[in-house]
């Protein structure tokens, strides 16, 4: 059964759902050609925003001009983590072969 979690972000409920098999795919597959988001930047978190946001369901254009404080952006990454656990451990596995590829 798929994870979901409902919690307060934005002053709005809002349910971070796990990434199915082919949701992840396509953010594995989005790495090719991946530039940093500045939520991205920010964050410095091996899970990229747009995985985030997708969990979240929400678009990172908005995420990114928003007024949201960093504390609560921080919140919606632990949550999302929270029901993503094999993502998350993936991620950071992928971001030290990228580190140890690099030198």
């Amino acid at each position: 059964m798929r994870k979901t979690k409902s919690i307060k972000f934005n002053g709005e409920e809002l349910t971070v759902r796990e990434l199915t098999v082919s949701q992840v795919k396509q953010v594995v597959e989005a790495l090719e050609d991946f530039h940093p988001s500045f939520i991205d930047v920010v964050m410095d978190r091996a899970v990229p925003a747009m995985a985030v946001c997708k969990s979240a369901g929400l678009e990172l254009d908005n995420l990114e001009n928003s007024d949201i404080a960093l504390s609560e952006l921080e919140n919606l990454y632990d949550e999302v983590l929270s029901v993503n656990p094999i993502l998350a451990a993936m991620m950071e596995r992928l971001r030290q072969l990228a580190m140890e590829a690099t030198g």
